[in-house]
């Protein structure tokens, strides 16, 4: 009867390795499973099931997967019951809507803070568990310091602070292209995730502070 595949996107978007995340990086509200034949095209097969669900505007990459899991594995069973009772007609993905997912690798947690702050938010959804998005921070007078930025909200810039610029009015706040992200929880190179209040009380905002590239 063929070979199938589970895949975890409304397919014929986000074909690759990584469907979950990109999906969040891209800012989509919805995402699914798709049931595919297999097929020599990087997953082109015809589909043979497809059902979505919405993405919490919180939910970072792991804990979607979490949930599309149990769905994919109940289309799985109804789509090998139903090719067993007969031929299963499927739908030929569209072409002219196709995207790509490709693997996430440790450069992609690389944070771009020239981008705007609601973008910057769904690339710390989509960047956890793996690679998690990170950042340096420098301080006058002393060494670049690794951050592994795990969650935030957007905010405004009221100063219009250069994108990268910690700001000087909350705990760990970062001017970006649009707006500020306002960190919640982080984590220095080397120790356990904190509160930003928490790193803010060891290390409190200074004039000159910025993150960016190592």
């Amino acid at each position: 009867m063929g070979a199938i595949n589970v895949h975890a996107s409304l397919l014929p978007k986000y074909r690759g390795a990584a469907p979950v995340a990109h999906a969040i990086l891209a800012g989509e509200t919805r995402t699914g499973v798709t049931i595919i034949r297999i097929t020599p095209g990087l997953d082109a097969g015809e589909m043979l099931a497809r059902e979505s669900l919405a993405i919490d505007p919180d939910e970072t990459a792991g804990a979607l997967e979490s949930r599309l899991a149990p769905l994919g594995a109940r289309l799985c069973l109804e789509t090998v019951n139903r090719m067993a009772a007969g031929p299963v007609t499927g739908i030929p993905q569209d072409p002219a809507l196709v995207t790509k997912a490709p693997k996430l690798t440790k450069d992609s947690g690389h944070i771009d803070w020239t981008r705007p702050a609601t973008t910057i938010r769904n690339h710390l959804r989509a960047m956890r568990p793996f690679p998690t998005a990170s950042s340096w921070l420098h301080r006058e007078g002393k060494p670049p310091q690794r951050l592994a930025i795990l969650a935030g909200t957007v905010r405004d810039n009221p100063l219009s602070l250069p994108p990268g610029t910690r700001l000087p009015d909350r705990p760990f706040a970062v001017a970006t292209g649009e707006g500020a992200i306002d960190v919640t929880e982080l984590q220095p190179a080397g120790k356990s995730a904190m509160s930003a209040q928490a790193f803010a009380n060891g290390c409190p905002p200074r004039p000159g502070d910025r993150l960016g590239s190592e």
